[in-house]
């Protein structure tokens, strides 16, 4: 051919290309296009077009376009035909089928305060409006991901591709919750939203896993959790104030039962409860009781200056 020609092979599946092919060209590996940069783009277009759209539109039609700025240009133009001459944030996400950001921040807000009835609220709201409650489940984790990055991020602004208003509001909300809190809603979220995605009514599955991560207890310490582990085997080992021998065995059966409660709970990191279970076992001043759990401490204490260690 003649040198001014290129052949060009575009494709989404590199690994399938063979290496005898790979090894004769030159690989360009296209990546996605920030939010900020769409949204600069499509607010040119629209001044150019000479079309008034709010911040809030603008950074939904750049957020839904996922890093491409085909789709981006070919969503502005479903709005335009909607909206006309004039854009509102509202319209824009009612368009597009997906939540505001303001719904979003008032989930993940309700989240942090405990406040269940607030969540369920919000998304009876969303669902009576029709928006689409697996993408809602989507947009939410994503958000709450942004919240641990603004949280522990020194300098989050590189890290989050968010407009400015976005990311001024993220970093506002992140500022009262700690890092192990944000982090535990993540987490949480992100292994119960296959059954949203997937489940039979999404709706109730999304509902169901909001009010769970509302009521969920408060996280200690691992360090007081240490100290109250350490004080739990010494007054365990204590041979005083034990029962009368009518009681021992009812006192042993009841301390045993409070003890493995404590178990599954620690098993399901929901330590401060665990210690309340351990506590309690203990209180009963069952001697055999306490004798089967100093051993079974020492492993928990084990495990716990491991967990401070990741931490």
């Amino acid at each position: 051919p003649p040198p001014h020609v290129k052949f060009i092979f575009a494709t989404t599946e590199v690994h399938k290309v063979p290496l005898t092919i790979l090894s004769r060209v030159q690989c360009f590996d296209f990546k996605m296009i920030s939010v900020r940069t769409i949204a600069s783009r499509l607010r040119y277009v629209l001044e150019e077009e000479k079309i008034q759209a709010d911040d809030t539109s603008v950074s939904l039609l750049a957020r839904q376009a996922a890093g491409s700025m085909r789709d981006g240009m070919s969503l502005l133009d479903q709005v335009i035909a909607f909206g006309g001459d004039r854009l509102v944030g509202e319209d824009v996400a009612r368009v597009l089928g997906v939540a505001g950001r303001g719904a979003l921040l008032d989930v993940a807000r309700a989240l942090l305060e405990g406040s269940a009835d607030r969540c369920l609220q919000v998304v009876r709201d969303l669902a009576e409006q029709g928006f689409d409650i697996p993408h809602l489940a989507r947009d939410l984790l994503g958000l709450l991901r942004d919240l641990v990055v603004a949280k522990v991020a020194k300098d989050p602004g590189e890290l989050l591709d968010l407009s400015d208003d976005e990311r001024g509001e993220v970093v506002e909300l992140a500022r009262g919750a700690s890092e192990s809190d944000l982090l535990r809603l993540h987490q949480s979220f992100s292994k119960s939203f296959d059954e949203v995605a997937r489940g039979a009514d999404p709706r109730a599955s999304l509902e169901m896993l909001l009010v769970r991560l509302s009521l969920r207890p408060p996280l200690l310490p691992v360090d007081e959790l240490l100290h109250r582990l350490s004080h739990l085997e010494r007054r365990l080992s204590d041979p005083n104030a034990r029962p009368a021998r009518a009681e021992e065995d009812r006192a042993t059966a009841e301390a045993r039962s409070h003890y493995e409660m404590g178990l599954k709970l620690f098993d399901a990191r929901d330590h401060a409860q665990a210690l309340i279970e351990f506590e309690r076992a203990n209180e009963l001043k069952s001697r055999p009781a306490a004798l089967f759990m100093m051993a079974q401490c020492q492993y928990l204490l084990g495990r716990l200056k491991e967990a401070r260690g990741n931490y």
